[in-house]
């Protein structure tokens, strides 16, 4: 067993417990396995299927709660997992990821302040590196939203979000947002110093069941960068 995660809180939270996958473990068992997950949302009714139990799941327009999710994906030589590249033996890594979220209702939940925050680690062994395009990247429509697409890159990231929303209309929230983060070489650099930043205003668009699309307008040290996606941000 690699590990496991776990979270429960006092408003009676849905709590999911996982354990990973050993190296080789059986097949039934994705690699990138669920460590724990755990959420509680007001508008929530259940925990969601082994669908929901194996993805990040991203409630549209949540108004209260919490949710938060670990994961390990790893790999050797033997292990034939996803991280495991098997002819050169130079690029096994173990990836670590913990994202959480969390929902603070106002005025009857027609404002809401929503925080995320996500941490990625990476580590290898021996002469070992983590291929580029596997790194965690930020920049663009989900992260740092001021910079283009995957603007940054590193082994390891670290990376927060906080918006302010409003219901201006039945079919129309505005937000004004904030983002930092950095990404680093080594773990030790994963901290809260010398980070990027970004901030803006967004419109949200939806029925009254489903969310549609968002425009946003983010500005950071590079400039104004306008965001047109049909992707919930978190």
């Amino acid at each position: 067993m690699v590990g496991e995660f776990g979270h429960t809180d006092d408003a009676g939270a849905h709590k999911i417990i996982r354990k990973a996958p050993e190296i080789g473990g059986p097949p039934d068992v994705p690699d990138g396995a669920l460590l724990g997950e755990a959420d509680h949302h007001g508008n929530r009714k259940s925990v969601g299927d082994e669908k929901d139990r194996y993805s990040y799941r991203q409630p549209k327009r949540a108004r209260k709660g919490s949710h938060s999710v670990g994961y390990i994906r790893s790999g050797d030589r033997d292990g034939n997992r996803s991280y495991a590249e098997r002819d050169l033996d130079r690029f096994n890594f173990r990836r670590y990821e913990l994202d959480a979220q969390q929902y603070v209702p106002f005025d009857n939940g027609y404002k809401v302040l929503a925080v995320a925050s996500n941490v990625v680690l990476t580590d290898t062994d021996g002469n070992n590196t983590v291929p580029f395009y596997f790194m965690p990247d930020l920049g663009g429509r989900q992260s740092l939203r001021g910079f283009r697409e995957r603007r940054f890159r590193d082994r390891n990231s670290i990376f927060a979000s906080a918006e302010y929303r409003w219901e201006a209309w039945w079919a129309l929230d505005v937000a004004v947002f904030a983002d930092a983060g950095k990404v680093a070489a080594r773990r030790s650099d994963i901290n809260l110093k010398d980070l990027e930043g970004s901030y803006g205003m967004g419109f949200r668009f939806h029925t009254k069941k489903a969310f549609a699309f968002r425009l946003d307008i983010a500005h950071s040290r590079e400039g104004f960068l306008p965001i047109f996606t049909a992707q919930h941000v978190f």
